[in-house]
């Protein structure tokens, strides 16, 4: 045990160190041992994003008796996030399960409209004062029905809120100043009430709508611009090529429109691929934002390589690209990218 706690003594490169801390609890070794450790923060969200798929270990690596300090700043939820005291972190990145909250009682609010699920009560269970401050990204998974101005009151307590997955009505959303990503993925929109209201996010960079349905239709009912959105996901929503246009003549902030699948084969809305490729570079290094464990230009780069490389993998592309090729160097840094993020073969 003294030569492993040396050599997370020596090395903290969260790629080495982390899948050696893995290994232990994997084989439920935790019980036995205290490590006397205190891990940073990024190798402290890799290790907690596995410890909790393994019921065996979980609580033991949780506790004091295991002398493993986690210093976690990013938490998804699912699926015990009744069970973890995130009081004692500071968050930055919280993911909630709304179907764990749904059926319990403490979380259920009455409201003109009806019973609602209580979002404040929820977010003031999981975070401390000083998360509140300081979250920057709050995702859901499952629906929930929220009081009507929920997302107000959200913006006045998580008042650095940069990334907001919303599930529900856009009402109330420009009370989020500062706002930089917005998710409205597979969300059926049926007229434009709130679509008004996008308009107002001054510091709004990147809008997900992928898989939805009427949004662009309701959002040229509008009038008014995003004031400096560059890049929206748009893959398999119901956008036509006539609102493709008028959304890029209406916004030339735009940067990206992730709508390969629509697309020709040499060409991505309008651009060459040339431009595409050194587009995405620019886009990799000018907006961090986009960065991360769901990298949006990786994901964005996959139906890149299904159009133009059809029926191949990332590492068969790799292997075949063309050195004296005029794009060579611009595919394969594209390729590379799709593959550190999204680790297995992407097929067609």
């Amino acid at each position: 045990m003294g030569s492993l706690c040396a050599d997370f003594q020596i090395n903290r490169d969260a790629d080495r160190v982390a899948p050696s801390v893995l290994s232990l609890f994997r084989n439920n070794h935790f019980t036995s041992m205290h490590l006397d450790m205190s891990l940073e923060a990024s190798i402290s969200d890799q290790i907690f994003s596995e410890v909790i798929k393994y019921r065996s270990s979980r609580s033991f690596v949780l506790s004091k008796e295991a002398g493993l300090i986690l210093n976690l700043t990013s938490f998804s939820s699912y699926p015990v996030s009744q069970n973890v005291n995130l009081q004692l972190y500071d968050i930055r990145s919280l993911t909630i399960n709304l179907i764990e909250f749904r059926y319990n009682s403490e979380y259920i609010i009455e409201t003109e409209e009806g019973p609602r699920q209580d979002i404040i009560g929820i977010l003031k269970t999981l975070l401390n004062e000083k998360s509140r401050q300081n979250l920057r990204e709050l995702r859901f998974e499952g629906y929930g029905r929220f009081e009507r101005n929920w997302v107000e009151k959200v913006g006045e307590m998580l008042p650095n809120l940069q990334i907001f997955d919303l599930c529900s009505s856009l009402n109330q959303i420009h009370g989020l100043k500062n706002l930089q990503a917005l998710i409205l993925k597979e969300l059926v929109f049926q007229s434009a009430e709130g679509f008004q209201r996008l308009f107002e996010l001054p510091s709004l960079q990147v809008l997900d709508v992928s898989e939805t349905k009427g949004f662009f239709r309701n959002l040229s009912l509008c009038e008014g611009t995003f004031q400096n959105l560059r890049f929206i996901e748009c893959w398999w929503s119901d956008i036509t090529e006539t609102q493709l246009r008028d959304l890029v003549r209406r916004h030339s902030s735009l940067k990206v429109l992730a709508v390969l699948e629509i697309l020709g084969q040499r060409t991505i809305g309008g651009v060459k691929e040339e431009e595409f490729l050194k587009l995405m570079m620019k886009v990799t290094h000018k907006y961090p934002i986009l960065g991360g464990e769901k990298n949006k230009v990786a994901k964005c780069l996959i139906p890149y390589f299904k159009c133009i490389f059809p029926n191949q993998s990332i590492i068969n592309i790799i292997k075949t690209l063309d050195p004296k090729a005029p794009l060579f160097s611009e595919r394969k840094w594209a390729a590379k990218t799709v593959l550190r993020f999204f680790p297995e073969p992407v097929r067609s």
